[in-house]
């Protein structure tokens, strides 16, 4: 009876002996990680991989990618950014039009005449400086003499992909409401290059609003079980980005950083599939939807042609925009912001060459495009306009600055505040 009950026994230890050679072998795994990445000249830093993790779940969830921190503790789903179709912007967020209700009740009770009112406006470059710039911008304002005593008040609606044409929209729809702003600060220069890209790429004319960004919203009707299928692997991928990470992040498996590498690789490739297949997604909307909605005039095609094209309506839309603040009194600053790839516009740390991978339609559209835009803000300076070429304004920075290809954190913002605070208050 011994005999028999003896092999029996023998299981737990035989678990015990495969749970530490797992034990053994995870261990080396994450050391010869570690080394790995140290002589690499990139040694693990965990807070670091949080922080891109969270970056990720932000540009997964959010319409507006945020710097790591920002909104990091929003629920899963952030109804504010979520898109809606808009009579005369082609789309806005639920956010902003809450914001706007709020902020109509300043227009007519007169106890704001004497604000200077700062309107922020352009696409999501300039959404982010509303966010960690426009602070830094208000404290140097507030300090000139010429506005002492004045409260100082931003308005921010600049909106994730706006190109100029939206913006001048945008302006002239806030004015129309009541809006009496002292100065309008408009941040843009990427979107008008490298989505005008974008759109040639999928039939659609450069000058129009980004077809990635609005066709769906005016095209749902048009939905076959391709598009279908092509959204909800979009969706898919976005949802297992917000999963990997709130676990990774949750668990704090990110300490590790063999955990934390793998986590990060498969999120970004996850999110770079969504991208792809919602670019599919916008094209099969327009092929289906008809011509008519989503391609617009005639034009001649992608690559410089539509870059071109971007660039001219960004001259001729800020030429417009000039005339209807000047009518008004108001003081206009055109700044054109800066952007990672851009030839010598900041010296590209690992971090941000690690994460500021970009799509070929979008290099394409900053190399092309930028010495373009250069040379048009160079016409409208001679013009008279009121213009500030910020490209160049991270040249000299070393450190890390951009989370993704063409965004940048808190420290980035404070520094495009100052430039512009600048320029404003020469």
């Amino acid at each position: 009876m011994n005999d028999v009950s003896k092999p029996k026994r023998r299981w737990p230890r035989i678990v015990l002996i495969q749970l530490s050679v797992l034990v053994i072998l995870a261990a080396l795994a994450e050391i010869g990680v570690r080394v790995y990445l140290r002589t690499q000249g990139r040694p693990y830093d965990s807070e670091g991989a949080r922080a891109a993790l969270l970056e990720l779940r932000s540009r997964s969830r959010d319409f507006v990618p945020r710097a790591a921190g920002a909104g990091s503790e929003a629920g899963r789903e952030n109804d504010a950014q979520q898109r809606i179709l808009h009579p005369y912007l082609g789309w806005e967020v639920v956010g902003s039009v809450e914001q706007l209700a709020a902020e109509v009740t300043r227009l007519g009770a007169g106890a704001h005449d004497g604000d200077y009112e700062v309107l922020i406006v352009g696409g999501s470059v300039a959404d982010v400086f509303g966010q960690f710039g426009a602070p830094r911008l208000e404290e140097r304002l507030r300090g000139d003499p010429r506005l002492a005593g004045r409260e100082i008040y931003t308005y921010k609606y600049a909106r994730g992909g706006f190109k100029h044409p939206q913006i001048v929209f945008a302006v002239q729809y806030l004015l129309s409401l009541g809006f009496t702003p002292e100065c309008v600060v408009a941040i843009d220069g990427f979107n008008d290059v490298a989505l005008s890209n974008d759109n040639a790429t999928v039939g659609s004319n450069p000058v129009l609003p980004s077809t990635m960004h609005w066709s769906s919203l005016a095209m749902n009707g048009a939905v076959d079980r391709v598009g279908i299928e092509l959204a909800a692997s979009a969706i898919a991928d976005s949802r297992s980005v917000e999963n990997l990470t709130e676990l990774v992040v949750d668990s704090g498996l990110y300490h590790s950083a063999l955990c934390g590498t793998i986590a990060f690789a498969r999120t970004r490739s996850l999110q770079l599939r969504a991208r792809a297949t919602s670019m599919e997604y916008s094209k099969r909307l327009r092929e289906r939807g008809g011509k008519l909605v989503t391609a617009g005039p005639p034009f001649t095609g992608k690559g410089r042609p539509a870059i071109e094209d971007g660039v001219r309506a960004w001259e001729q839309g800020s030429r417009s925009l000039r005339a209807i603040c000047e009518a008004r009194g108001i003081r206009y600053v055109h700044v054109l912001q800066p952007t990672l790839h851009d030839p010598g516009a900041k010296p590209m740390t690992a971090e941000e060459r690690d994460k500021g991978r970009i799509g070929e339609t979008w290099l394409e559209g900053v190399t092309v495009g930028y010495p373009l835009l250069r040379a048009a803000g160079e016409r409208l300076a001679t013009g008279g306009e009121d213009y500030l070429d910020a490209s160049r304004v991270f040249e000299s920075a070393t450190q890390t600055l951009y989370y993704d290809n063409c965004h940048f954190g808190p420290e980035g913002n404070k520094i495009l505040a100052d430039f512009v605070a600048d320029h404003m208050l020469h």
